[in-house]
Formats: C-alpha cells, sequence, structure tokens
C-alpha cells in the first residue's frame, strides 16, 4: 500500500472545504436567481391581471363608444326633424310681426312661437358646441 502522507491529506482536506465553499456560494447565488424569478413572475402576473382589466375598459369604451355614435345619430336625426318642424312653423307665420299683429289671438300665437323657438335655438347651439 502506497502511503499518503500527511502535506497530501491536508491539501485533499484544503480541497474539499474549498468545494464545498463553492458549492454553498453556487447555491446562494441560485437561491438568489431563483428569489429574483418568483419576483417577476409575480409582478408578471400582477401586470397580467392589470392588462386584463384594462383590455376589458377598453372594451368597455368601444361599447360605450357605439352607444354614443348611435345617440349622435339620432340626435342628428332629431334635431334634422326639428329643423324641418321649424321650417314649416317658421313659413306658417311667415308675415306675422309683433307690431303688425292687430288681433289678440294673433299676438298669442306669435309669442308661443316665439316661446317655442328659443329653446330649440339653445339646443342647437348646445349641440353645435
Amino acid at each position: 500500500m502506497a502511503q499518503i502522507n500527511e502535506s497530501e491529506i491536508q491539501t485533499l482536506i484544503d480541497k474539499h472545504i474549498e468545494t464545498q465553499f463553492q458549492i454553498e456560494n453556487t447555491l446562494i447565488e441560485i437561491n438568489k436567481v431563483n428569489y429574483k424569478l418568483e419576483y417577476s413572475l409575480d409582478k408578471t402576473d400582477k401586470l397580467n391581471q392589470k392588462l386584463n382589466k384594462l383590455e376589458y375598459s377598453y372594451d368597455q369604451l368601444k361599447v360605450s363608444l357605439v352607444n354614443l355614435t348611435n345617440q349622435i345619430e339620432n340626435l342628428d336625426q332629431n334635431i334634422y326633424l326639428i329643423d324641418v318642424s321649424e321650417i314649416l312653423y317658421d313659413n306658417s307665420f311667415y308675415n306675422i310681426d309683433p307690431q303688425q299683429c292687430r288681433a289678440e289671438e294673433d299676438r298669442k300665437i306669435f309669442d308661443d312661437w316665439k316661446r317655442r323657438k328659443q329653446p330649440v335655438e339653445q339646443l342647437k347651439e348646445r349641440v353645435r358646441q
């Protein structure tokens, strides 16, 4: 049997200790990377949840936009009808002027027409804005 001297044994022990130290350092680094990965996965999950909420909100906004567009189209149709009825109403009183109205009935009709016309003008102005 070959004899192993004390210095060789010490060298083997030192190498073993150094290898064990390197393994422990490597495990520490692996744990750090693992923690960072878990943290990143958690952040990614939270970001995905936020993204899902944003996508849902975006879809709701699209639906709201379609509804608003339909309402605007309906409002445009109503304004057109108001304009047409106003033109017809204006034409029926085309020659009436408050100072020229002699009969009390004509004055009441003219005043009623003015009262109806004012909210229509205000509505048209608000829509234009």
